[in-house]
């Protein structure tokens, strides 16, 4: 099928001219796997595995998105939201604790500033946040109890200080008599039960022996207008109206809960259809979309039903049509992006993990996968070009598999060959590292290399790179090594100064300079060899010291690339930088510019800021200061907006970001008689860029921040 992406520009668009050394970053989103959903007006916010994303709901346009490389928002892992009645935004943040986010800045809870604990290393895991009729947060999680905080102090209730009879919190909902009803029971071994909390100091417990519950495990909950109590279990569901039980849906896995107009209860019931109750007419089933499990429900106020089926998130809509927002119009982008390739036609492909195998034309992508492409399962971690087929190095675990794919069809090539570490084609000769031997393909004939010469004592190759005719391959336990198409020569500790013979990842830079990662316990080092000696760059971040290495690219010793777990870690004009993330698996080197892939999704660095957006061949109308004035400039921080445009725009982003890329603010900004102030954080003075930009336009200046 047919997709097209849109790209959360971190600055403005190429026609756009900086000075003084521009950093340009693009950012796919990885909107595919979505934790958590909350409306918020005409918006609605996403928890993703690449920050939280603020979603237009008639647009489909992502406002606004915080993750840890733009914003004091200390992960890429956000989980679940709620909106308090001041328009703060709560987010669960996975082994960290709860972050709130209040006209653009971020306060932080976590272990050392309030009774959020974890197990003693990291922070708790949030499973639900849930904003009562005082505006106290209440705060569940999966193993240590419940949470509350009134803006001042903290309570925290579990099995050691109160009747709870499990730590493990699914869902908190409160009924018209401030009256808290919260699900528990997390594992299938450990108690659980409904319990009820009248926050004086009383609690009650309902569980299979009290009660018409068909079982402890309470997943969600919801209450109607005539309050009365829809419990979602493991078993079912069940309605209680305070004084009878009845259940519904025997056996079935009910795993949320949604309330519309007070007469529908949607019910996401994992592995089914989801189901529909009106109180008149009965029960009616919706299938998801492409029969997949509904995660959440959320229905907003315009009337379309949100799910997260665990794949990708979708809109059931007014006109009863499924329309897929991953990935699609929204910005929020693919899978976990593993691999990279430009092929000989100009045409960039993307691998992924479970979800395919991703081409780009030019003018269109192009989705093959188990369905859409007759492509198998497993990671694409490597890609290569070999007689017009892509060749793809595919690892499920320590399974290795190659095949060829011609658009249509997917030919195995070799199996079983252990991981799969590096792909290096030279000539008409595709070279295949991987736990088993070092393997070469022309097409026609498989073989592997090291079979033909047993005398070598590596087996494992974690990199293969060629310079001037020359082979080289990094082994696991035996150094480096380098085939001349005549003879192997090996550097090891026994004839060389190489650090230890636990050589992993390989890049040689410009000059035929190999480079690459020496690694044993505690003792990580960033190599270059120059031909008679191994050279540690001692100028290496001390992030490289924690993290897995995943790959490597090196240009010089003014421009070096690791993907790490950490991130991203580059080494740009001289100094050391951590652009922080969950792993970035591949660094793909195309002409001047580089391409990232990982659990962020996509991530590019163009340092000549002269990327062009040919994703989606988007030309946003040039607004110079003739059209659109921004005063005074210098500021200090009251921003003045003006439009000589007739009609004017109503409503666009503003974006502040500093010149090293860093995003100080973002909002919406309504326009009324032409014209609107802005009132910015407190920053520090400077020079920063001020990006004004909606669907029909993009407009950036440099603004001077001066204060007194």
């Amino acid at each position: 099928m047919k997709i097209a992406f849109l790209f959360s520009l971190v600055f403005c668009y190429s026609f756009y001219s900086f000075s003084q050394n521009p950093e340009c970053w693009y950012q796919f989103s990885n909107g595919n796997v979505v934790h958590g959903m909350a409306e918020d007006g005409d918006f609605i916010w996403l928890s993703l595995d690449n920050g939280l994303a603020k979603l237009e709901i008639e647009s489909f346009e992502i406002m606004e998105l915080y993750n840890a490389g733009n914003s004091e928002f200390p992960t890429y892992d956000p989980r679940q939201i709620a909106i308090d009645e001041n328009g703060d935004l709560w987010v669960g943040i996975q082994y960290v604790g709860v972050g709130k986010l209040s006209n653009g800045q971020w306060t932080i809870f976590n272990k050392n500033n309030s009774p959020l604990i974890g197990n003693g290393t990291v922070g708790p895991r949030v499973t639900e946040i849930f904003v009562d009729s005082e505006n106290d947060i209440w705060i569940g999680t999966q193993v240590n109890g419940l949470y509350k905080f009134d803006g001042n102090l903290w309570s925290h209730f579990n099995t050691n200080n109160s009747p709870l009879v499990s730590n493990g919190i699914n869902a908190i909902i409160e009924d018209s008599s401030q009256q808290l009803w919260i699900g528990t029971g997390q594992t299938w071994t450990e108690p659980a039960s409904l319990v009820k909390y009248d926050k004086t100091g009383n609690w009650e417990l309902f569980d299979t022996n009290n009660s018409g519950l068909p079982s402890n495990k309470i997943y969600d909950l919801a209450i109607d207008s005539l309050d009365n109590l829809w419990i979602g279990t493991d078993e079912g569901l069940t309605f209680y109206d305070g004084a009878t039980w009845q259940n519904y849906l025997p056996g079935e896995y009910i795993n949320s809960l949604e309330l519309i107009n007070n007469q529908l209860i949607f019910i996401g019931s994992r592995f089914n259809p989801i189901y529909i109750f009106d109180l008149i007419s009965g029960w009616e089933e919706l299938p998801t979309p492409d029969g997949r499990s509904a995660d959440e429900l959320l229905f907003d106020r315009k009337g379309n039903l949100w799910v997260d089926t665990g794949w990708g998130l979708f809109q059931f809509n007014h006109n009863s049509e499924w329309k897929e927002m991953t990935p699609l119009v929204t910005g929020l982008e693919t899978t976990p992006v593993f691999s990279f390739l430009k092929d000989n036609n100009g045409h960039y492909w993307m691998g992924t993990s479970i979800f395919g195998l991703y081409e780009f034309d030019g003018q269109g992508w192009t989705y093959y996968d188990t369905i859409a492409g007759g492509l198998g399962d497993f990671r694409i971690t490597e890609l290569a070009e070999l007689n017009d087929k892509v060749i793809l190095g595919k690892n499920w675990g320590t399974h290795g598999t190659v095949t060829e794919f011609d658009g249509v069809n997917e030919k195995t090539i070799a199996d079983g060959i252990g991981t799969i570490y590096d792909f290096e084609q030279h000539q008409d000769t595709l070279w295949v590292g991987a736990a088993k031997g070092l393997f070469k393909y022309d097409g026609i004939v498989w073989e592997n290399v090291l079979d033909a010469n047993d005398t070598l004592p590596f087996t494992l190759i974690f990199g293969i790179e060629f310079f001037n005719q020359n082979l080289w391959v990094t082994t696991f336990g035996h150094g480096l090594a380098k085939f001349d198409y005549h003879q192997w020569t090996i550097w090891d500790t026994l004839n060389s100064n190489i650090p230890n013979n636990f050589a992993q990842e390989l890049s040689i830079d410009d000059d035929g300079n190999p480079w690459f990662f020496t690694d044993s316990p505690g003792d990580r080092k960033l190599i270059k060899f120059d031909g008679d000696e191994f050279l540690e760059f001692a100028d290496t971040f001390q992030a490289l010291q924690s993290g897995y290495i995943y790959d490597l690219e090196v240009a010089d010793e003014n421009n070096i690339y690791i993907g790490n777990g950490r991130g991203l870690i580059y080494n740009a004009d001289g100094n050391w930088k951590l652009r922080k993330s969950r792993e970035i698996f591949d660094v793909y080197r195309d002409g001047g510019k580089y391409l990232f892939g990982g659990f962020i999704g996509m991530l590019i660095r163009d340092p000549g800021c002269s990327f062009d957006d040919p994703i989606n061949k988007i030309e946003p109308t040039k607004i110079n200061d003739h059209l659109l004035k921004i005063f005074p400039n210098p500021n200090a921080g009251n921003l003045h907006f003006k439009w000589s445009l007739n009609p004017a725009i109503e409503r666009a982003g503003l974006s502040i970001f500093s010149l090293d890329g860093k995003m100080i603010f973002e909002r919406i900004i309504n326009f009324q008689n032409d014209r609107t102030t802005v009132q910015l954080p407190p920053i520090n003075n400077g020079i920063y860029l001020c990006r004004v930009k909606n669907r029909d336009f993009n407009f950036c200046k440099k603004i001077i921040i001066q204060k007194n």
